[in-house]
């Protein structure tokens, strides 16, 4: 006797009783082996459910501290007045980057037009004049020749970005160029996209010759140095050195 489940698939009673091996099964109906059949077959539908039950509560915890952490900070600004903060010298190389966020883009112009922050820019021209490059006095040709010189010591890469406008070739315009000199390899320590992990080890990779190439079978068949040293015997007696 067969019964139709859902899904189109047929249930054996007869067999299934005599492959039935469960101790709990014994002497139970054949309405309650039937039934623990079928919530068997919905495991993998059950923890699906109880998974998305636990992300919702998950969720809703999260949403549930950020309003109360919002609360929480409003009814502090409405009961104590900020402090008032001094305006000082600003220096780019010794302010953290929650300081560069509180000073305004005006405070910002203002310091560098007065002085009070190095320019990373003059110290790069100083070192292109010193190595006996030409300069003909255009500021996007001095900014375009000076990327190929290093920063000086105490100068990062962001400096370029923190100083300057992109419009005159500073700013952003030479904190980009400069990182476009940059290989991927040292920019991040993993391939960022799919299409960068081939090739990305080839640095890492030891370059040896085949033996089955034409340079070993020519120098083992007919090829005579003739007293001659070569490079190729020079390098591999190094090696053996070190």
């Amino acid at each position: 006797m067969f019964v139709v489940v859902r899904r189109h698939k047929t249930f054996n009673r007869d067999s299934y009783r005599t492959r039935c091996v469960d101790t709990s099964c014994v002497g139970r109906s054949e309405g309650f082996i039937i039934a623990r059949y079928l919530v068997k077959m919905d495991t993998a539908t059950l923890n699906t459910i109880r998974k998305s039950i636990e992300k919702e509560n998950k969720l809703n915890r999260k949403w549930a501290d950020e309003a109360l952490l919002r609360e929480t900070l409003a009814r502090a600004r409405s009961t104590e007045p900020a402090p008032r903060e001094e305006v000082t010298t600003f220096n780019v190389q010794s302010q953290n980057e929650g300081a560069l966020k509180r000073c305004s883009s005006a405070e910002h112009y203002l310091c560098q037009k007065m002085g009070l922050v190095d320019n990373p820019f003059d110290k790069q021209r100083n070192r292109s004049r010193g190595s006996g490059m030409s300069n003909t006095g255009s500021t996007a040709f001095t900014n375009r020749k000076m990327n190929e010189f290093p920063l000086p010591g105490n100068m990062t890469i962001e400096d370029l970005l923190y100083f300057g406008v992109s419009c005159e070739g500073e700013g952003r315009h030479a904190y980009l160029k400069k990182r476009k000199a940059i290989d991927w390899q040292e920019k991040s320590r993993f391939p960022l996209l799919a299409s960068q992990e081939v090739g990305w080890t080839v640095r890492e990779l030891k370059k040896e010759p085949s033996a089955f190439a034409r340079r070993p079978i020519v120098m083992n068949s007919f090829f005579r140095m003739n007293g001659v040293p070569l490079k190729m015997d020079a390098e591999k007696a190094k090696k053996k050195s070190a």
